[in-house]
């Protein structure tokens, strides 16, 4: 259950942070597929990585759209939960008729929502740009599978963030561990890349996503997927109930 008005509210608050972060994605993805069509990208990336689906997902959804994506989760999330309990706008919130699940639900639920239309446009776009230039190259179904890959990820990753900071007292323990966390997770990937210890990848929620196995088509993206979204559903479930027994200083 969901207030509307909140909600109105929130998206008038948050849609510059939004179009700020999907902008910059979007230029991201007609940059590095205009060079793929154009036949220049080999002078920016190695040779290792040939096709044009290998480029998009390892180049792009392995990468810079999961930093980007991430840095805007734990933003937003700061912004919609923490943010309103230091400054006391959740008293206001909460002064009104809404009950605190009804009020931490609209928040979750425009989190969730911002981050679909956020992938949601990637997808469009890309599709839209590839019907442009009339070419064959893309594979729509690669395509949109690593969006909705990406859009799981960033589920379970927000769903982190969120339950943290509807537990978080201070600020400073959202920043260790709502942001401490998602950093980590990248770290540990980039240490794997680096270093080649493959064991690392299965300390994060980033060993589920796999640009390399959606590219290759591999049967694991079935059920490494929807459990990515599951568990970032059920921990947004879990903060939302303990923000309705938390104590608040209002």
């Amino acid at each position: 259950m969901i207030n509307l008005t909140l909600l109105k509210h929130i998206i008038k608050a948050n849609w510059r942070l939004w179009l700020f972060f999907t902008g910059t994605m979007a230029a991201i993805l007609i940059f590095v597929m205009s060079l793929l069509y154009l036949g220049g990208v080999e002078k920016f990336i190695s040779v290792a990585l040939p096709e044009f689906h290998s480029v998009i997902g390892m180049g792009l959804y392995a990468g810079p759209f999961i930093l980007i994506s991430m840095i805007y989760t734990v933003v937003l999330v700061y912004r919609l939960v923490v943010e309103p309990l230091e400054t006391k706008t959740m008293s206001y919130y909460l002064s009104t008729q809404n009950s605190r699940q009804r009020v931490i639900t609209t928040q979750g639920y425009f989190l969730v929502l911002s981050l679909f239309f956020m992938i949601l446009s990637l997808s469009l776009l890309g599709l839209f740009y590839n019907w442009i230039w009339g070419s064959q190259k893309l594979e729509i179904s690669i395509f949109l599978l690593l969006n909705v890959g990406l859009f799981c990820l960033q589920t379970s990753i927000s769903g982190i963030s969120f339950l943290v900071a509807c537990i978080s007292r201070r600020k400073k323990h959202y920043y260790w561990l709502g942001v401490g966390l998602p950093v980590l997770f990248s770290c540990i990937s980039v240490l794997e890349y680096v270093s080649g210890m493959t064991g690392l990848r299965f300390l994060t929620p980033l060993s589920l996503y796999s640009p390399e196995q959606i590219v290759r088509g591999s049967i694991h993206i079935c059920w490494r997927l929807p459990l990515l979204a599951l568990t970032g559903l059920i921990l947004y479930q879990v903060g939302v109930r303990r923000f309705e027994r938390r104590d608040l200083a209002l």
